[in-house]
């Protein structure tokens, strides 16, 4: 199991003692999105209402593989200029020595999971099919992109496991501008009182 499946009962326990029935409605980024997909997943086969499922700009992890090196490079490199190449060594260092340790890691360990970005939670999970209507939010300006290194189709692999169906709506924003709106809402209404 995944640590999307060690968590998801835990919480479908504070949820029904808040809320005991349906309909609920779920949204989630990064390895919320997976806990989002789960909690629905399950809720309905108990017999639950879920209403809405949305998923902000994130792929399926079973359904995307990282692109050659070479074209990696070339994505990083292309439209730089040398002096701009140099300002960017640091982070390029970094990243390696970064990507290195956790080679190193998987090796030792034998989790082949930890030679990819990102977190073994998300890697991990396998979505089982969901029956209700999914609600994909795709981000479709340029800019910082923690999938730059990956092949993604343009529905991020949802549409095999969704089986009630899979909407797209194309967000005229960033990845990250979409983010640091979702980290606003959420100090506003922590700051407000409604949150935390």
């Amino acid at each position: 199991t995944s640590v999307v499946e060690d968590v998801v009962p835990q919480m479908l326990t504070q949820i029904q003692r808040v809320q005991p029935h349906g309909p609920y409605r779920f949204v989630g980024n990064c390895e919320g999105a997976f806990v989002a997909w789960e909690l629905a997943r399950r809720l309905t086969e108990m017999g639950e209402t879920v209403e809405f499922v949305g998923i902000l700009d994130t792929p399926n992890p079973q359904a995307f593989t990282e692109k050659r090196i070479r074209d990696q490079l070339r994505h990083r490199l292309q439209g730089l200029r040398l002096r701009d190449l140099w300002r960017k060594v640091p982070s390029l260092v970094q990243r390696g020595l970064r990507w290195w340790r956790r080679r190193q890691q998987a090796a030792a360990s034998g989790d082949v999971s930890l030679t990819r970005p990102g977190t073994h939670m998300g890697w991990a999970f396998h979505p089982q099919p969901y029956d209700g209507r999914v609600c994909l939010f795709r981000c479709t300006q340029p800019g910082s992109s923690d999938f730059q290194d990956l092949e993604i189709d343009p529905l991020h692999g949802w549409d095999q496991p969704a089986t009630g169906g899979l909407q797209l709506v194309s967000v005229p924003i960033s990845r990250a501008d979409l983010f640091a709106a979702v980290r606003r809402s959420k100090s506003a209404r922590c700051a407000a009182g409604r949150l935390c």
